[in-house]
């Protein structure tokens, strides 16, 4: 698979937060748009990621 440019997977962030705010969804206004922030992912069992490159 060829890499996503960096400024692509910014512009797919910046489309998914501004479709989150747009609809008032209390989870995507816990963290302030000025912050950095990181999560993990923990599976239980054998999982597939989609969109591993916006993790990696």
């Amino acid at each position: 698979m060829k890499p996503l440019p960096q400024g692509e997977i910014v512009r797919q962030v910046r489309n998914a937060l501004a479709e989150d705010i747009g609809s008032g969804d209390v989870t995507a206004a816990l963290v302030p748009a000025t912050q950095l922030v990181s999560g993990r992912v923990i599976c239980r069992e054998a999982a597939t990621i989609c969109g591993r490159q916006w993790v990696d």
